[in-house]
């Protein structure tokens, strides 16, 4: 029989079967499922296991099956299922684990669930109890989010050492939280910006490890891309970082381009006693750089005038980050990264549970003694932790804390602002370039930052100059569309219909796109929280971190754990440098 073809499972006959209340399926004998087991091509990074809804490792029972070690099979099912002979009948497996079968690209998938039954068929017959799963003596680590530093934290303690329990909490349905990519009608689309910088050698090793930078051309990559933007203004696309040459005075005219170098001059010269992010800002390019080319898109980033912000936002972009002139960026977009971690970590042992919310946290004597979370389906479970890794807002945290948290506390961390932001998804009919490209003149190789006080939109980005793969065809022009509000305002609550219709309309105000252009779809995306913003109570921050610094088993990471805005790079690394931490505080 050929290896494109499973093996075809026996049934009762028709005249027989309507006789009686039996299975109609016979499932598989010895000999047949050490034959279909056969077809398994073991795949290096298997995605049936992905597909599987228990992560039970399949290939490796598949191969124990193959060899006639069949209680060797029940095993590594039962450490995972301890219902095989019923999924293995009644799961849907078309579309989950055998979905996700390589070996059904060219042929039948492996008949992965009447190996299943016949595994736990065989078992009972012959009177075997499979093995209990090996119970751990170390920490369970509870972890809240799946974003990039939740992930890294999980992957990174996992990696560490084999005696503990990982359990991340997801409380949306998808993982990646802020670095996620959607996937909406084979276009895909980050929700921000994502690059992954060259700066941190330890970091760039860690994301190597998952998507490698080099090497043959396969999907799972990094490309390699060049720091290229444009700044919109008065019908002009300024390159950035800002030349002073012919074309900037052609764009701008001469005489503001004096002023943005005599501006920039005496900055250098007389610095202002920085108290906001306007003079942060103006001490490092001059007033009329700042007003020019910063404070239109700022001011719609952040809902106010920067002079109500800290200057200590600057350090999101100040020169004490490291700048480089190329950055690393996956082909299917930010969150296929995130989605190799998860993988390695439920390989690893981890449990990542998605549609989890969590909305307790008791506090009883500086410990976090109980998690309260809230599934899908409606059930609340409660998990003890030895040690708690939170990635939510600290506003969320403080609220949700139980116990003896000082009301002054709960005030600050309820005073805390962010920025909120919807992105829209467009796609437009385009020409068809030779090179495949979207480069032009008057359009950025990346993303152009909209610095127009008229303009909702704040920053465009060219989806198909980020990858070619996160676009369904080459002749679309497949944008993400930043708008900067605030949860439940008006622009946050149109339609979708009406937010493409705002889009479309600016985008030909800006002299982006020409009238006539056929829109193909779109899709609008909510980003609550983007940006945790310095502003409101953020100057009393310290007093919260200072709170949870003394609870001794909760460690408070990434953008909105930390409430910084890191950086993909700055985030890995402030995951690593806690875990560090914790094995640190809790060796046994």
């Amino acid at each position: 029989m050929s290896v494109l073809n499973r093996v075809p499972v026996r049934e009762q006959d028709p005249k027989v079967r309507a006789t009686n209340f039996d299975e109609v399926c016979l499932g598989y004998n010895m000999e047949e499922a050490m034959e279909e087991a056969s077809r398994c091509i073991n795949c290096k990074n298997a995605k049936c296991i992905q597909g599987c809804p228990v992560s039970i490792n399949i290939p490796a029972f598949v191969k124990a099956v193959k060899e006639g070690k069949i209680t060797e099979a029940a095993d590594i099912i039962a450490e995972s299922s301890a219902l095989p002979a019923i999924c293995g009948r009644v799961c849907p497996q078309e579309t989950q684990c055998e979905g996700k079968c390589i070996r059904g690209i060219k042929g039948d998938p492996i008949s992965i669930g009447k190996l299943e039954r016949f595994v736990a068929d065989y078992s009972r017959e012959h009177g075997y109890v499979p093995k209990k799963p090996e119970t751990t003596n170390g920490k369970k680590v509870a972890i809240i989010g799946s974003g990039p530093a939740g992930l890294t934290a999980a992957y990174e303690i996992l990696n560490r050492t084999d005696s503990c329990q990982v359990l991340v909490l997801e409380e949306k349905n998808q993982i990646g939280g802020l670095a996620k990519t959607v996937d909406f009608q084979d276009y895909r689309m980050d929700l921000g910006g994502h690059r992954f910088l060259m700066v941190n050698e330890k970091v760039l090793d860690w994301w190597n490890q998952f998507l490698p930078s080099r090497g043959v051309n396969y999907i799972k990559r990094m490309f390699q891309r060049k720091q290229k933007l444009k700044l919109y203004y008065k019908g002009n696309y300024v390159s950035h970082p800002i030349l002073f040459d012919r074309k900037f005075r052609n764009q701008v005219g001469s005489f503001r381009t004096l002023k943005c170098i005599c501006g920039l001059i005496k900055s250098k010269i007389k610095k202002r006693k920085e108290h906001t992010l306007e003079d942060y800002y103006m001490n490092r390019f001059g007033q009329t750089i700042y007003q020019t080319f910063l404070q239109d898109y700022m001011e719609k980033c952040w809902g106010e005038s920067l002079r109500n912000l800290s200057c200590e936002q600057g350090t999101m972009h100040g020169e004490n980050r490291v700048q480089t002139e190329y950055f690393l960026y996956p082909k299917l977009g930010a969150g296929q990264m995130w989605q190799e971690v998860a993988e390695k970590i439920k390989k690893r042992g981890g449990i990542i549970e998605l549609g989890a919310m969590v909305d307790s946290l008791v506090l009883d004597n500086n410990m976090l003694k109980k998690i309260s979370y809230i599934k899908s389906n409606g059930k609340r479970v409660f998990e003890e932790a030895d040690v708690v890794i939170s990635t939510m807002p600290l506003n969320t945290l403080f609220a949700n804390m139980t116990g003896s948290v000082p009301i002054s506390l709960r005030m600050i961390a309820n005073g805390l602002k962010y920025r909120d932001c919807v992105i829209m998804g467009l796609c437009i009919k385009w020409p068809e370039l030779s090179n495949g490209a979207f480069s032009m003149e008057n359009i950025p190789e990346r993303m152009i930052y909209v610095q127009d006080p008229k303009i909702k939109l704040a920053r465009i980005q060219v989806y198909n100059n980020w990858s070619p793969y996160l676009v369904k065809k080459k002749n679309e022009l497949w944008l993400g569309l930043e708008f900067f509000c605030k949860e439940g305002d008006d622009f946050w609550n149109l339609s979708e219909d009406e937010c493409a219709k705002i889009a479309v309309s600016e985008l030909k105000k800006i002299g982006f796109i020409e009238s006539g252009r056929e829109v193909v779809c779109y899709h609008r995306e909510y980003v609550p929280k983007a940006y945790p913003a310095y502003a409101g109570s953020y100057e009393k921050k310290g007093e919260l971190l200072s709170f949870v610094d003394g609870i001794k088993n909760l460690y408070t990471i990434g953008r909105n754990g930390s409430h910084y805005c890191y950086k993909m790079d700055e985030t890995v690394l402030n995951a690593m440098q806690a875990v560090d931490k914790i094995f640190a505080e809790h060796q046994k």
